[in-house]
């Protein structure tokens, strides 16, 4: 008769759910208040009663296999359940201290809500990065995160998900530029110009070349580069000018912004989380938190209106 297949203890999944997340054992050692010999031990166990390697160590760190990620998943959602149970238990208004990821897309919209964040949370440690639209939305998808704000978020029942407004793209140039005089660029006048955009991946580079592809526009004399603030600054020492979500810099940086004629629409930034994430205390404020911004947004774009 068959022995019925090892199940893992809480420990083990702990562990592995924590390795995975810190990015290493010391980091989850850490985290968890033990040893790393513990959480290696652990992962041992976890990987034997898997019957299969769950990571392996690359030269950014951890990378999981596929049964890594299967499981990872479960083992995130067991994290996330019993951080539910234990607040469940606690009295919520002394919740005022714990972790959040946040990965970002948009970075102007974000910074203004993590700093209202931090102003009601002040103890509560953030771990910030900013990244292209396709990964932040792998990140999420993964549960490697809790929180994203995202522009266009892809729609999905696993998400929630809080609006804060919607943006449309301008082009950002020098404020000494020849076409900082018009009104509203078109990408025909840019024939002669060279565009910066960013990395593969993002959302930037894919609708300007839908725009590009929609209107039989080829502009050859590009610039691909990381992140926003890599970029910004290309622009204001010369090379090339670039397309980016409105409000992304402020006026006296020595840019301006220009609407693009050929992408009028709007585009919302949103803050997402997994919908069973959303329940955390934490991140369940920070949405709240989002909502109200969004709230008030919308009242006083009501009342310009209004007075228009």
């Amino acid at each position: 008769m068959a022995l019925p297949p090892k199940r893992p203890g809480p420990h083990q999944i702990t562990a592995f759910a924590h390795a995975v997340r810190e990015g290493s054992v010391s980091a989850a050692a850490r985290k968890l208040g033990v040893t790393q010999s513990a959480v290696s031990q652990h992962l041992k166990k976890l990987e034997d009663a898997a019957v299969a390697k769950l990571m392996v160590l690359g030269r950014d760190g951890f990378q999981l296999t596929k049964t890594g990620e299967d499981l990872f998943a479960l083992a995130d959602q067991y994290l996330t359940a019993d951080r539910l149970i234990g607040e469940k238990f606690a009295d919520y208004t002394q919740l005022k201290q714990g972790h959040l990821t946040i990965i970002v897309n948009a970075p102007q919209p974000a910074l203004g809500l993590i700093a209202a964040y931090s102003e009601a949370f002040p103890d509560v440690q953030i771990e910030f990065s900013l990244c292209d639209w396709t990964t932040a939305m792998r990140l999420l998808q993964s549960r490697t995160v809790d929180i994203g704000v995202v522009a266009s978020p892809r729609q999905t029942a696993e998400f929630e998900a809080v609006e804060l407004e919607r943006l449309r793209y301008v082009r950002y140039l020098r404020v000494d530029h020849w076409l900082a005089e018009k009104e509203m660029i078109s990408f025909a006048n840019l024939t002669l110009e060279r565009l910066i955009l960013p990395e593969e991946g993002s959302l930037t580079q894919h609708l300007v070349t839908k725009a590009l592809k929609a209107r039989g526009i080829h502009l050859p004399r590009r610039i691909v580069m990381t992140t926003f603030p890599v970029i910004k600054d290309a622009i204001l020492q010369g090379p090339g000018l670039g397309p980016f979500l409105e409000k992304s810099v402020t006026s006296n940086e020595g840019l301006i912004e220009r609407p693009i004629a050929e992408m009028p629409e709007l585009h919302p930034i949103s803050v997402v989380s997994r919908r069973d994430k959303s329940r955390l205390h934490l991140v369940q404020s920070f949405l709240q938190i989002a909502d109200g911004i969004a709230t008030r947004r919308r009242a006083q774009d009501g009342t310009q209106n209004l007075t228009c």
